[in-house]
């Protein structure tokens, strides 16, 4: 890996949080909350702090597809979902550069930058975390006042308008 050309941004990731024991029904509406616990306490991420246009399509074409999705999702939109759900790790694995970040067992996670397939093998919940930290908005982020990256997205000025 090279030397970046820009500073990178690290963000704590002991906001990140997983649900043990966790159930959806078939709409995807949680039915059994499951218990909290905090895998990356003490741990963080080391970002790319600028998006390129298609990352930032991606993620939005992600939430989208996966806000319409519920029982009555048909197999084209299931194929759609998971072109998107690759586009987005892609897109995660060209901005978080480093980690020092363990699994379940406390071991350490090889490094992903530029290695969607280690993004894939996440907990939904950590994905959506990083999703998040890219876009500036992780829990502690908000609490601290940043608020999220600039965006060029239409969606994003919209977003940052309401707040």
């Amino acid at each position: 890996m090279g030397k970046p050309k820009i500073p990178l941004k690290k963000v704590p990731a002991d906001d990140c949080v997983v649900y043990v024991g966790r159930v959806h029904d078939k709409a995807g509406e949680i039915v059994v909350p499951g218990e909290p616990i905090q895998p990356h306490v003490g741990e963080w991420v080391e970002l790319i702090p600028l998006q390129s246009v298609g990352q930032i399509m991606a993620l939005s074409r992600c939430a989208a597809l996966a806000a319409g999705a519920g029982e009555s999702t048909t197999p084209k939109e299931l194929l759609a979902m998971d072109g998107a759900f690759d586009d987005l790790c892609r897109g995660l694995a060209q901005r978080v550069v480093s980690w020092n970040w363990t699994d379940l067992m406390s071991e350490p996670l090889e490094q992903p930058y530029r290695r969607p397939d280690i993004i894939k093998a996440l907990t939904s919940e950590e994905i959506m975390w990083l999703r998040q930290a890219v876009e500036g908005e992780t829990p502690v982020e908000r609490k601290n006042g940043s608020g999220p990256l600039p965006t060029t997205s239409s969606a994003g000025r919209a977003r940052n308008r309401q707040r």
